[in-house]
């Protein structure tokens, strides 16, 4: 993306399209400054989530059958995995120590992450804890009632289907330097971005500690009000991007043929 870094590619777009189709609402304007034609279709991933399913639905499928249910989506990347696996193995760790009722639902994109993460759990010893499952990510956040995960299209997801979410992000220390050179937003989850305020939680770096993310998930826990301002917010977003994108897209291209 132009607006997030490397706003220099705009040169090579203006002179490789005819029109950008924008699938978030601030972006024509970007395009626009740079005599870029540009319009907001709306994002596709609105209209792809499976809203209808319901929480218990999710459990029954899931085989879940716990009073208090937390997604932990560590990443789909084996490096991203690396960083934060055990980050979130211990934050669970704690999180169950202080109550027995509640369990844990991973989802992960491979074979590989799944064994990596596995491990990970093992040698924490909370992988009893656990369902780590292979896929069915939409399942997982829906039956959850907290989500804890990796910033990425992930969040927008859960932000999406409404759940309180709490982010975390860990690159190595040459990648973080040059990401904060490059980076020009104030946050790094996607729903942060678009309502430019900070509505999931979000630790980067050094600050995505045990007793951050434990911190943070509690007040999502246990704190209704906190719990129904961060879902209203959502519930805005979700308005922001919605529209008629394979209509809008379609139309478009026309124009131009």
């Amino acid at each position: 993306s132009i607006w997030a870094w490397r706003k220099s590619r705009i040169k090579t777009i203006r002179k490789s399209v005819d029109k950008v189709l924008c699938l978030l609402p601030f972006e024509p304007d970007l395009y626009h400054a740079y005599g870029v034609p540009a319009v907001f279709v709306g994002h596709p991933l609105v209209k792809k989530l499976p809203y209808e399913m319901k929480k218990y639905t999710a459990r029954e499928k899931l085989q879940i059958s716990s009073e208090t249910v937390i997604a932990v989506l560590p990443g789909s990347r084996l490096s991203e995995i690396k960083k934060l696996g055990p980050i979130f193995a211990r934050v669970a760790k704690l999180i169950a120590s202080q109550n027995k009722k509640i369990s844990f639902v991973s989802p992960m994109a491979s074979q590989s992450t799944y064994d990596q993460f596995e491990n990970i759990l093992l040698s924490n010893n909370i992988r009893s804890a656990f369902k780590v499952i292979k896929g069915s990510s939409h399942e997982a956040m829906i039956a959850a009632d907290i989500v804890l995960l990796a910033s990425g299209t992930a969040a927008l997801e859960s932000a999406l289907l409404s759940k309180p979410t709490v982010a975390a992000y860990k690159v190595s220390a040459l990648s973080y330097f040059i990401l904060n050179k490059l980076v020009k937003t104030s946050y790094f989850t996607l729903p942060n971005i678009l309502l430019n305020k900070e509505i999931i939680p979000e630790f980067i770096q050094n600050k995505a500690s045990d007793i951050n993310l434990f911190d943070s998930i509690s007040e999502c826990l246990y704190n209704k009000h906190y719990q129904q301002n961060m879902i209203n917010n959502f519930t805005q977003l979700k308005s922001q991007l919605d529209a008629d994108t394979d209509k809008l897209a379609a139309s478009e291209v026309l124009k131009l043929l």
